[in-house]
């Protein structure tokens, strides 16, 4: 009688579990080969050649090493999945058809790491994973700028970080449709000096810009509703140019970093230092010299501060003007709207 009893409380308290989610469950029938908790596929149990994922499972991310070392050769991931998490895909040798949708934003350090579809994406070269930029392959050559495709929606963790063969990355443009840095992006990238954030960029992940040490100040728009952990740890934290009561603005104060607010600027002086100084006519001339659009360089905010005669292009009048401030022959930036 009490063995009895004891199954029928055991089967009582398993199934509690199972219904409150504490414990992941396999979907049933055809898709039993995959182990879901919630929204997050856990791992696939499987040892199909071709992997569809369902997409009627409500699958919004793809856990930790889920399919690490499986024998696959191909795998579709459904619409709707936000993240493929570190290692998901790692040493899947024979992998070489991904399909990623554009769902996905964000991706984890290694995701693919030692599969056949990574052995075969070009050399020196950014790699997209869907409409994510996994990673750079190789090593980047000193004082390289680097612009990411257009319809970018996310930087995957580690994707440029200087302690991989990076650190000679001197510029990155990004797109206005990126809306995710991912965790350790940028790090180590110590000769990084122009990176504009987008107007729309929603979150920044930890450590993302940590030891850009060349990178003195960023300007982080208005859109941004997360910054992870030392996402600006350079010179001890540099400085953050920001909205007054943005994120950014609550996130630097609580942080002890150094910020100061875009409105306050004054026209030329997109080094933000409350007045204009050489340091602002050395950026534009830098910019003008490179034959680069400055919009590589510059943020919204910044590219407004330079808009002195009203038609959006920068030439060589801004850095006359700025000088002419500078050695007081002007008392400000005259505007020609």
């Amino acid at each position: 009688m009490k063995i009895h009893i004891s199954i029928r409380i055991f089967a009582i308290v398993l199934t509690a579990a199972l219904l409150a989610g504490i414990l992941p469950i396999s979907a049933s029938g055809e898709n039993d080969d995959f182990v879901i908790d919630g929204t997050v596929l856990v791992r696939y149990t499987g040892d199909a050649e071709d992997v569809v994922i369902p997409g009627d499972l409500g699958i919004t991310e793809i856990k930790f090493s889920a399919f690490i070392e499986k024998n696959m050769k191909s795998v579709v991931i459904p619409d709707g999945v936000t993240r493929i998490g570190d290692a998901a895909f790692m040493h899947c040798v024979r992998l070489e058809d991904i399909t990623v949708p554009d769902s996905v934003v964000s991706i984890g350090q290694d995701a693919f790491f030692n599969t056949k579809w990574l052995d075969e994406q070009p050399e020196y070269a950014v790699v997209y994973a869907g409409r994510v930029a996994y990673q750079y392959k190789g090593e980047i050559s000193l004082w390289r700028t680097i612009s990411l495709a257009e319809g970018t929606k996310g930087i995957a963790d580690h994707a440029f970080t200087g302690y991989k063969y990076q650190d000679d990355l001197y510029g990155i443009h990004l797109p206005d449709s990126l809306v995710h840095i991912g965790e350790w992006a940028f790090a180590g990238c110590d000769r990084l000096e122009y990176v504009t954030l987008p107007d729309g960029l929603m979150s920044i992940g930890d450590r993302a810009f940590f030891g850009c040490n060349g990178l003195t100040a960023i300007t982080v728009p208005a859109s941004v509703s997360y910054i992870g952990h030392d996402a600006f740890y350079y010179y001890g934290q540099g400085l953050v140019r920001c909205n007054r009561d943005s994120y950014t603005h609550a996130y630097a104060e609580e942080n002890d970093i150094s910020h100061i607010f875009i409105e306050d600027a004054i026209p030329g002086n997109i080094t933000y230092t409350g007045r204009l100084n050489v340091g602002d006519v050395r950026m534009v001339l830098q910019i003008l010299c490179s034959g680069i659009v400055s919009k590589y360089y510059l943020s919204e905010a910044e590219r407004q501060l330079l808009d002195f005669f009203g038609d959006g292009y920068l030439k060589i009048d801004h850095a006359r003007l700025m000088l002419q401030v500078i050695v007081g022959k002007l008392p400000e930036i005259p505007r020609y709207d």
